[in-house]
């Protein structure tokens, strides 16, 4: 008997034979299968071992090759793929240069729609303001570019003619009722 199964058989109460036997098999074959997964389980542990061994030892290849090698190689591709492309990449440069030049004067176009809010916001509370704001509208036209004057220009001119209306509108219920009333 192992030391297991010993500890089994003297545990256990005095039976009859054929019962003792039957437990002592039993016990063997517990016993004998707990040495099978032990086998089974060093087996897989040493092979987890290896394996991890041979990971270790390739990523301390790699760790050393790391800030040599691969940087440089890494260049190099890029390098040789930029030289096989060279028009697309003047192209990209290219496209780059007219998005920022486009976004520098949309920031001066913005720069200058700010001041230009400011006055009309003045001039919009100013009563009998008709020459006023048209005279404003000319000068705002006269500091923008032509290209800023092709974008806005629409609106201005939509601006200008409903502030207009509104006046001649407003004008002739004043004159119509101060008639009304007597006063010219």
């Amino acid at each position: 008997c192992t030391k297991w199964g010993l500890f089994l058989c003297t545990a256990l109460p005095d039976l009859s034979g054929r019962n003792l036997q039957d437990r002592k098999m039993q016990n063997r074959r517990v016993v004998a299968d707990d040495v099978r997964l032990a086998r089974q389980i060093n087996v897989l542990c040493d092979t987890l071992t290896d394996v991890i061994e041979s990971k270790e030892s390739f990523v301390a290849e790699l760790e050393m090759l790391g800030g040599k090698f691969v940087s440089r190689k890494m260049a190099e591709f890029i390098k040789d793929m930029l030289n096989k492309d060279v028009p697309n990449l003047m192209k990209l440069q290219i496209l780059g240069r007219e998005f920022e030049l486009r976004a520098t004067e949309k920031n001066i176009f913005i720069e200058k729609l700010k001041g230009e809010r400011v006055a009309s916001v003045i001039v919009a509370h100013i009563d009998n303001a008709v020459p006023v704001f048209l005279t404003l509208v000319d000068w705002c036209l006269s500091t923008v570019s032509e290209e800023d004057q092709r974008c806005v220009s629409g609106g201005i001119c939509d601006v200008s003619s409903k502030f207009v209306h509104a006046f001649s509108i407003n004008r002739a219920r004043d004159s119509s009722a101060s008639g009304m009333l007597g006063f010219k």
